[in-house]
């Protein structure tokens, strides 16, 4: 067991989350595809019906407005008074996460997910560029291993050029970014039924990241969360938003 991405959650700590579109209805549910994260040639982002979650509310308010700025001209119809909602779970019973929220930066990331034995780098697995294109991780296959096999202290210059090589291609956001997107790209579309499996056969109920300061939680299914808990943030008003 690698102890630096193995974390277990135990039973008690409360998670977080936002919707901008409308709330859990009815308790926890995979079958619902919010209609603003659906592209027409790839369907839902979020194929496998995950949950994400925020660990600290004050943040999960803060994204919330943040994602009703950026979207507000989509969820219009959806959401007319840009209502904000947030909603609490608690954590019933252990949970066995991968943890890659201590990773650095996107180099860091895909020699943790080798060196844990998850072969997300094969041509059914994609970095989504945008609607019409995207690239398989097979690309950066070999610089990765290459980086695991001579992770010596001193950087030679093959080193460095594999580096180079991941990080160019991750090269479709904000080089702040890098490391959100990659995270979050392994439950992307048909990624997600990939890296689901491959996660629970070792285990794992899901696995943590770093979108933001705090930690986000992605949880393959719902048993061990409390029913949902919504509280209502009525009518933010676009100067709210955007000050945010």
């Amino acid at each position: 067991m690698n102890k630096d991405i193995h974390r277990i959650i135990n039973k008690g700590l409360f998670l977080y989350r936002y919707d901008i579109i409308e709330p859990p209805k009815e308790g926890w549910t995979s079958e619902y595809k919010s209609p603003i994260y659906i592209w027409p040639d790839a369907g839902p982002k979020n194929e496998i019906g995950a949950f994400f979650f925020f660990e600290d509310k004050v943040e999960t308010v803060e994204e919330g407005k943040i994602a009703l700025s950026h979207k507000e001209n989509m969820i219009k119809d959806f959401n007319p008074e840009l209502s904000l909602w947030i909603t609490y779970t608690l954590v019933q019973d252990k949970l066995y996460m991968l943890d890659l929220s201590k990773c650095k930066d996107v180099v860091d990331f895909c020699i943790a997910l080798w060196n844990e034995g998850i072969n997300v780098f094969r041509d059914d697995f994609y970095n989504f560029c945008n609607r019409r294109k995207s690239k398989p991780l097979s690309q950066i296959k070999k610089d990765v291993v290459y980086l695991v096999s001579h992770n010596d202290k001193v950087n030679t210059n093959k080193q460095i050029q594999c580096k180079c090589e991941i990080f160019n291609f991750y090269n479709n956001v904000d080089s702040d970014k890098f490391l959100a997107y990659a995270c979050q790209g392994l439950t992307d579309f048909s990624n997600g039924k990939i890296f689901k499996k491959i996660l629970e056969e070792k285990g794992f109920d899901g696995y943590i990241f770093k979108e933001t300061e705090t930690n986000t939680f992605c949880l393959f299914n719902s048993d061990k969360l409390s029913s949902p808990k919504v509280t209502t943030i009525h009518g933010i008003v676009n100067e709210d938003i955007h000050n945010n």
